[in-house]
């Protein structure tokens, strides 16, 4: 695995940021919303021979849409929606967002270092003095978005967590499963009244878990003195011509959104089973802490999350200096060739551009999104099943887009 600080002995990063800066976007051509069609180009054969197994019938699917500047090189989708109604999936279709919630929570808080309202080395203690001091003066909002803050998830889980968490604090739920599966924001960031100690000195070390993220909207709220959905609208969303982010809520079910789903297995649950007993709704009210507002509940159709990336990248939501801070290595994750910036996973191997990318699943949903910065290439795929190997088949998508020369080996290769 290569050190941050190898990765720094070269030039990479300057070059991004000089193409980052030089990159215009009148704005993007939508999706195609056809169903799958038949191969045109070689790399759209490939494409599809990597995602022929979303072509189940009666089965949930996905949508994936490769781009290049403003214009879809490539674009499927698969599946159904909502199995209930027998909805398809296409490009107007509401997915959860994962783990890619947080380039949303990441732009909002580079946004008000910008605008002077905080800085990245501001200490956690100046924004929540209810939480202990002596932990929270020593985390950085640097060290919140790369991962690095080593605060534990003390959320409860179990019967003994439960007990614990409810003779220090106050909660709406009388019942752990229900806390699990409907609790908000508001009463996850409660669990760290009870801190007594942090799992690693900040900044050390990274940590994929970290629930810091947890911490971003009420961080956002109280520097605003806005509700966080209204302030990244206004702030983030309106910069960048997109309308459809939104939340789940209990009480305002989403319209036109994807469910999420798991194969089914065992005895039937609560949950919905499809009529041929092979699937399970999974996804809100069955999926533990779903509700993470800058974490990981974000939704938003495929159109216009491609108008969010290229927007976010071309300098009309952040100015190109945060964006460079963005994409720029902070610490070495676990895996191989892979280190962590602001918010976003960095793929950094020899002879190529760097891969800025989000790669999880949240329940039933798997959200994969990755961008090369300064060479006009991003590629999305959302899922409403989480039965496929989204690594495996991201790592061939990869090699595709490199087999027909889309990535140039110019001054921005490594």
């Amino acid at each position: 695995t290569r050190t941050i600080a190898m990765y720094f002995r070269h030039t990479f990063i300057a070059a991004i940021c000089a193409a980052a800066i030089a990159a215009t976007v009148p704005g993007c051509s939508p999706a195609n919303n056809n169903r799958t069609t038949a191969s045109g180009t070689p790399f759209e054969a490939a494409m599809d021979s990597v995602f022929s197994f979303f072509g189940e019938e009666d089965a949930p699917g996905a949508i994936i849409i490769v781009t290049q500047g403003d214009d879809v090189v490539y674009s499927r989708s698969y599946g159904t929606a909502d199995l209930t109604t027998g909805s398809a999936v296409s490009d107007s279709t509401l997915f959860n967002l994962s783990s890619t919630t947080k380039s949303v929570s990441t732009a909002a808080l580079m946004k008000l270092c910008e605008e002077g309202q905080i800085t990245l080395d501001d200490r956690l203690s100046d924004y929540f003095p209810e939480f202990p001091a002596d932990i929270f003066s020593k985390i950085t909002v640097r060290d919140v978005l790369s991962h690095t803050s080593g605060l534990p998830d003390l959320r409860p889980r179990t019967a003994e967590e439960w007990d614990k968490y409810t003779r220090t604090n106050q909660s709406i739920f009388c019942k752990r499963e229900d806390y699990r599966l409907y609790s908000t924001d508001k009463e996850h960031v409660q669990i760290f009244r009870d801190l007594t100690t942090s799992d690693y000195e900040p900044g050390t070390q990274f940590q994929r878990n970290d629930p810091s993220y947890l911490l971003v909207a009420p961080l956002v709220e109280r520097v605003t003195g806005q509700p966080y959905f209204m302030w990244i609208t206004k702030n983030l969303f309106e910069p960048a011509g997109v309308s459809e982010f939104c939340y789940p809520t209990a009480e305002r079910p989403l319209k036109n959104a994807a469910h999420g789903y798991r194969r089914a297995e065992g005895p039937a649950s609560r949950a919905y089973r499809s009529p041929d007993g092979k699937w399970e709704e999974y996804d809100y009210g069955e999926v533990d802490f779903f509700l993470s507002k800058s974490e990981r509940s974000m939704f938003c159709t495929p159109r216009d999350y491609i108008k969010w990336s290229r927007a976010l990248n071309t300098g009309k939501i952040i100015n190109d200096s945060s964006l460079c801070l963005m994409y720029t290595p902070v610490v070495d994750s676990i895996r191989p060739n892979v280190a962590y910036g602001l918010g976003t996973a960095l793929h950094i191997e020899e002879g190529y551009p760097l891969k800025a990318y989000h790669m999880n699943s949240n329940g039933g949903y798997t959200a994969v999104t990755a961008t090369w910065p300064g060479t006009d290439i991003s590629y999305l795929i959302l899922s409403n099943r989480n039965d496929w190997d989204y690594r495996g088949s991201c790592a061939q998508v990869d090699s595709i887009i490199r087999a027909n020369d889309y990535l140039s080996r110019d001054a921005r290769t490594l």
